[in-house]
C-alpha cells in the first residue's frame, strides 16, 4: 500500500515538474513572439512611407497604424482599423480602397491605387499585399501609403504647360498653313517634321523656286525649305503687265491732258492730248526730260505765269515729289486772262501724274 502512494506522489510530482516546464516554455514561446512582433513593428515604422496592416484569426482581429501614417491621415490612435483608415480618405477614394481591400481580403491579389485624402488636398499611392503567417489560421495583410502629393503637382503643372505648348502649337500650325508658300521642316536625317497645306497641295508640275536653309531648336539642327512658285508669281507678273498696258493705253486715248514724271522726277509717260494742249514737240518729249526742263520750256513759251524768282517757283514745284501725299489741285493763270485747272496725284510707282483740265485753254 505505501508502495503504491509512494509511485502515485512520484508521479504526480513528475506532472507538476512536466506542467511547470511546459508552463515556460509557452510563456518564453509568448514572449519570443512578442518580441518578434515589436520587432517587426519596428522595422516597418522606420520605413519611409507610411503603413497599416491587419491579422486575421477566426477569434479575433489585430490591426496597427504607422505613426507616419497617423500623421500623413491625421488619425489619432495607432491601433486604428481599416474603416477608420478609409474614412481618413475622400469619398471616391474610400469606395475604391475599399473595394481593392475586399478584393485582396478574398484573392490575396495585390493592388496599387491613387487616393487622395477627405480634404482632396494630398495625394497617396496606396499598395497592397498579402502577407505569409507561420500559422494556417492567420491571415495578414499591409497597406503601404506613400505621399505623392509633390509628384501630382508636378505633374499637373506639367500637363498644363502641356496643354499650353500643344494650344500654341496648334495655333502656329494653322498660322503656317494659311501661308500661300510651301515650307517644310525636316530632322537632319531628312525624315519630315511638318510641311504645310500648301507644301502638301501642290502640284508637281509646278515651276518652284526653292529657298533652303537652318535653324536650332533644343540644341538640334533643323532644315527647313521654302519654297515660291514660279509659274503663279509670273502669271501675276503677266496678269500686272496686261493691266499696266491697258491702264497706259486707257491714258493714251483720254482727251484730257496726262502725262507722269517718275521718282526721278523724269517724263516717264504722256498722252497725245498732253503734247497737243502745250505745243511740246514730240521728239523733245520722248528724250524724257526732267521736271525741271519741263518747266524752262513751259516759261519760254509763255504758258506759265510771269513770277519775280523763277529758281524759287520752280523749287516749290520739285517739292512735289517729295511732299505730296494725295491729290493736289492748282490752276495755272495765263497772261490771256485763262485758267487752267491742274490736279496732282502720287503716283503708285513714285513720282507725280499731272491732269491738265485746258477747256478754256485758247492758244495765242
Amino acid at each position: 500500500m505505501e508502495t503504491t502512494l509512494m509511485i502515485f506522489y512520484g508521479l504526480a510530482i513528475v506532472g507538476f515538474i512536466l506542467f511547470i516546464v511546459v508552463v515556460e516554455r509557452y510563456k518564453r514561446a509568448a514572449v519570443k513572439e512578442q518580441e518578434r512582433t515589436h520587432h517587426l513593428d519596428d522595422v516597418l515604422s522606420s520605413a519611409p512611407e507610411g503603413f497599416y496592416y491587419e491579422i486575421r484569426s477566426k477569434t479575433q482581429t489585430q490591426t496597427l497604424c504607422s505613426r507616419r501614417l497617423c500623421l500623413m491621415l491625421n488619425i489619432v490612435d495607432t491601433g486604428s482599423d481599416f474603416m477608420t483608415v478609409a474614412g481618413a480618405l475622400s469619398e471616391e477614394s474610400a469606395k475604391e480602397l475599399h473595394t481593392a481591400w475586399n478584393n485582396m481580403l478574398t484573392n490575396n491579389e495585390p493592388f496599387e491605387l491613387a487616393v487622395q485624402n477627405a480634404l482632396n488636398l494630398m495625394h497617396f499611392m496606396v499598395r497592397g499585399y498579402a502577407l505569409k503567417t507561420p500559422y494556417a489560421e492567420q491571415q495578414a495583410h499591409i497597406l503601404w501609403f506613400e505621399n505623392i502629393s509633390r509628384q501630382t503637382a508636378e505633374f499637373t503643372e506639367n500637363a498644363l504647360k502641356y496643354t499650353h505648348l500643344e494650344n500654341e502649337k496648334n495655333v502656329l500650325e494653322t498660322l503656317l498653313n494659311t501661308l500661300p508658300f510651301p515650307l517644310s521642316v525636316q530632322k537632319p536625317d531628312g525624315s519630315f517634321v511638318f510641311k504645310n497645306k500648301t507644301d502638301l497641295e501642290i502640284e508637281d508640275s509646278a515651276d518652284v523656286q526653292w529657298e533652303k536653309g537652318t535653324f536650332v531648336s533644343n540644341t538640334q539642327t533643323y532644315k527647313f525649305s521654302l519654297g515660291q512658285d514660279k509659274s503663279a508669281e509670273d502669271k501675276l507678273h503677266a496678269y500686272l503687265a496686261d493691266a499696266e498696258r491697258a491702264h497706259i493705253l486707257t491714258l493714251k486715248e483720254l482727251p484730257v491732258a496726262i502725262c507722269i514724271f517718275n521718282a526721278g522726277t523724269r517724263l516717264a509717260f504722256y498722252n497725245k492730248a498732253f503734247s497737243d494742249l502745250w505745243k511740246l514737240d514730240s521728239t523733245w518729249l520722248k528724250k524724257e526730260p526732267l521736271y525741271d526742263d519741263f518747266l524752262n520750256k513751259m516759261q519760254e513759251k509763255g504758258y506759265l505765269p510771269q513770277v519775280k524768282d523763277f529758281a524759287q517757283y520752280k523749287r516749290i514745284q520739285n517739292d512735289l515729289f517729295s511732299r505730296l501725299t494725295k491729290p493736289h489741285e492748282d490752276f495755272i493763270y495765263l497772261e490771256n486772262g485763262k485758267i487752267v485747272r491742274r490736279l496732282m496725284i502720287p503716283h503708285a510707282k513714285g513720282g507725280v501724274l499731272f491732269m491738265d483740265d485746258a477747256k478754256e485753254f485758247k492758244n495765242r
